[in-house]
């Protein structure tokens, strides 16, 4: 996938084959929706990666991340590197479009321990994620061909409180409604401990100011207020503001 990385999946897996020398190993993930019966599009599979650069590796970690990578598994998927701008401990987030579902490969070669990438890498994350189909994704994130959009986008990981899961979709689902066409939710499936992902749109820092600005303006009744709905079913919550870095088609390394 995106550069020559090894994958840090810490799930339990079960894989298709047993190990033995020689072997190639296979899991598959496949996309499920939380959401009841209807006219929605049946969700695809993402694979969401958090990274830090080590203190001084900033820029060749982005140099890598957005050279040569390769997301998906078919010829069209695409990945998108976001840049951190203010906000949460990573520097870089990827999402890569993995199709309706995923297979994880893993031949006999172990990975190289002193590969480039390991050595501008503090730590990263990756996470399978249930979300929109890829249309629907590069509309909402005004993404057209491979070029970058210059807009600012604030992106958002929910963990939910016990027993809250549901209570904290249904919240997130009405405040993408009052963004509609430039916000994408992503579903936890195999990976971090967050539930969700938010990803919404601004087409400038003045757009972002002006929400904020008529938000207050406003002074909404309590009652009303989803940031206070969303906190009666939270555990851990970051924004982050991120701007696009580069936007890559797909294909096979």
């Amino acid at each position: 996938m995106l550069c020559s990385r090894s994958r840090a999946l810490v799930t339990s897996l079960v894989f298709l084959a047993t190990a033995a020398s020689g072997v190639v190993l296979a899991d598959t993930i496949q996309a499920t929706s939380t959401q009841g019966a209807g006219t929605q599009a049946a969700p695809h599979i993402y694979r969401i990666s958090m990274f830090r650069a080590v203190p001084g590796k900033f820029r060749e970690l982005e140099k890598l991340l957005t050279a040569t990578p390769s997301p998906g598994a078919n010829d069209g998927d695409l990945a998108v590197v976001f840049r951190h701008r203010q906000g949460n401990e990573w520097d870089f987030l990827t999402v890569e479009h993995m199709g309706p579902q995923a297979t994880i490969t893993v031949g006999n070669t172990p990975p190289q321990p002193d590969s480039p990438f390991s050595q501008v890498v503090g730590w990263h994350g990756d996470t399978y994620v249930a979300g929109p189909p890829p249309d629907e994704f590069r509309k909402a994130l005004n993404i057209s061909g491979t070029g970058a959009p210059a807009g600012v986008y604030i992106v958002g990981d929910y963990t939910a409180a016990a027993g809250h899961r549901g209570a904290l979709r249904q919240v997130l689902d009405k405040i993408a409604e009052e963004t509609p066409g430039r916000s994408v939710l992503f579903s936890h499936v195999e990976g971090a401990p967050w539930n969700f992902l938010t990803i919404q749109r601004y087409d400038s820092w003045q757009q972002v100011a002006q929400d904020e600005d008529k938000a207050i303006a406003e002074g909404k009744d309590p009652s009303a207020d989803r940031g206070l709905q969303m906190r009666e079913h939270l555990a851990v919550h970051h924004d982050t503001f991120a701007t696009i870095d580069a936007v890559v088609g797909g294909g096979s390394r």
